[in-house]
């Protein structure tokens, strides 16, 4: 889960998606693809998969494995998708 996401260059369709920080040539070609600046706060995250590269620039990521369902409470949103309250 991303966070303060300040832009987001993603297909429709992830497949074997692989996410990690994104090197210098990466954030190089970020920032001139987003106008995103390379400032204290921003992150900068490379995805790809094996027919995609796109990217994420944002300010925090979290993760977290369960083996819940998508309609189950989880780490992340305790009260489940249901409850938006």
């Amino acid at each position: 889960m991303f966070q303060n996401v300040r832009a987001i260059q993603l297909p429709t369709q992830l497949t074997g998606m692989r996410i990690a920080p994104a090197d210098d040539d990466e954030i190089k070609r970020i920032v001139r693809e987003s106008g995103i600046s390379a400032d204290e706060g921003v992150v900068f995250y490379s995805v790809a998969g094996p027919n995609f590269r796109g990217y994420v620039a944002a300010g925090v990521m979290v993760t977290s494995e369960d083996s819940g369902e998508y309609f189950e409470p989880s780490e992340v949103w305790r009260d489940g998708p249901g409850s938006l309250g």
